[in-house]
């Protein structure tokens, strides 16, 4: 997949932003599934409702404080397997897709740190 530009990741932005959080964060225009496989691997934010189904429906394939990975995989391509992980940072929850060999909190509060501007 080629590389994004810098106006393409900002109109994506826009759209992640524009999205009403409470839909379910697998579909539509901005959510998780969508971004990745548009190549935009950026976090939505998600509501917390989300989040504990997502914690609660299998067992997590990973754990770490606020963030854990969802025990069923997505997909898998040619760099690894792919799973969906969420974040809680403050009082605002996050998900986007993530490889195993990725999953590191403190990565993922600092993109979340950029991509929204904390």
């Amino acid at each position: 997949m080629k590389e994004k530009t810098l106006q393409e990741i900002q109109e994506r932005i826009k759209i992640i932003e524009s999205r009403d959080i409470t839909t379910w964060p697998y579909t539509g225009e901005g959510s998780i599934n969508e971004n990745y496989r548009k190549g935009f691997n950026l976090w939505t934010e998600v509501t917390e409702e989300h989040y504990w189904n997502q914690l609660e429906c299998v067992p997590p394939r990973k754990f770490d404080g606020n963030a854990f990975m969802v025990g069923e995989q997505y997909t898998t391509d040619d760099i690894g397997s792919v799973y969906t992980v969420f974040i809680s940072v403050g009082e605002r929850v996050f998900g986007k897709m993530s490889y195993v060999k990725d999953f590191d909190l403190f990565k993922y509060r600092e993109q979340i740190r950029l991509q929204f501007s904390f």
